[in-house]
Order: C-alpha cells, then structure tokens, then sequence
C-alpha cells in the first residue's frame, strides 16, 4: 500500500473488477491498477466481514461457486432481517438451508407471499433433477396447499358485502380483491397443469376438500 500511495496522496476510492480480477485505486493524483493473482479465491470472505454481500456473491461465482449457496444464506438472512422477505426468499433458495426451515421461518413471521416465492423458487431450482423428484412432490404439494390459502384469503374479501355507504377506497379494495382473485385462479390452475407430475391425485383432492 505504502509503494502505491505516494505521500501526499489521499486515497478517494477503491473498487474491484471482478471480470479481470483488478483492484483499482483513485487517489488525489491519479488511478492506478492493481492486478491480483494470489488472493482472488479469499476476497470473498472480505466482502463478507463488510456485508457487501452482493459483491460477495458475484466472487463465489467467479472463483469459489462451493461457497455461493452459504453467502446466499448471509445475504438472505441479512435482507429477512431488514424485512426485504421477497428478496430474501429468492436468495434462500439458492442457499444451503433446509426448505423446512426456511418455510417455518416464513409461517412464523405470517409472510405468506414470501414463502410463495421461495417455494416457488426452490422448485424451479431442482425441477427436471431426477435424483430430487421426492424434494420436487413435496414443494408441489406444499406450494399447492399454499396457493389455497391465498385463493381461500383473496375470496372472501371478494365477497364480502358493503354497505350502501361504503366509501370509494373500500369499493376499490373488493375491485382489487375480485381482480386479484381472478388471476390467482389462473395462475392456479396453470400451476396443476405444469406441475401434475410432481403431484398425487388423492393428496390434491384431500387438499381441495379441507379448503373448502
């Protein structure tokens, strides 16, 4: 560092290059171009101890891809904690974490649509691997349980009855719900099409039956 910074020098800046694995630096006087060769594979772990995790994960891609799917946990973690539940969840299910877990974790914070997505997520991430067609029957079945729910939520408040007087905001919020009822409905019945493989008939139709 003393070699690159001459005195007088303030350092302003510094990035990594990820694509040609440079460190750059910009001082008060100039950039300059530090080529590395010795400490790509634990740069990582750096961006880690700063929670600059996104970068973290574009090294693992690079350079350490067996530990993508344990910075993939600390990023979503980091973004459940911080209440980013949609992003978080898109992150867990690259990491190395249980669905189990995970899937708790979201049904204790009552995030339904984040433990959709992650569900949803997880499944696209192993679907067509037939060494996980066990792991691919139970996230279809969860995910179909789930998709009830949210179908059994968004009816009811499509049928509920307003009074005369209701005001335009709650006339507006039954609109939003019918419509929205409607496309879940879609994306529902598209979901069994797609996906009938990975489900057993009697399951579904005891599903269907508890959900009214």
């Amino acid at each position: 560092y003393g070699e690159l910074v001459k005195h007088g020098e303030v350092l302003r800046n510094l990035n990594y290059e990820p694509t040609t694995h440079s460190m750059w630096f910009h001082s008060s006087r100039r950039v300059l171009r530090l080529i590395i060769s010795k400490d790509d594979k634990h740069l990582w772990k750096r961006q880690v101890e700063s929670k600059n995790y996104q970068e973290a994960l574009k090294l693992c891609k690079l350079n350490n891809p067996k530990q993508y799917a344990y910075v993939a946990g600390l990023y979503a973690n980091f973004k459940f904690d911080s209440g980013q539940y949609l992003d978080a969840a898109i992150l867990y299910a690259s990491s190395n974490y249980t669905f189990e877990d995970i899937a708790l974790k979201y049904l204790r914070e009552g995030e339904n649509e984040g433990l959709e997505l992650y569900l949803k997520k997880k499944l696209e991430n192993i679907k067509g691997n037939k060494t996980q067609q066990i792991q691919q029957m139970i996230l279809s079945t969860w995910l179909v349980g789930v998709k009830l729910d949210k179908l059994n939520r968004l009816g009811a408040a499509a049928q509920c009855d307003l009074p005369e007087n209701a005001s335009q905001l709650k006339k507006a919020q039954k609109q939003e719900a019918v419509d929205l009822l409607k496309s879940a409905t879609e994306e529902f019945k598209e979901f069994l099409s797609i996906h009938a493989d990975n489900l057993e008939t009697d399951t579904i139709l005891q599903l269907l039956q508890n959900h009214g």
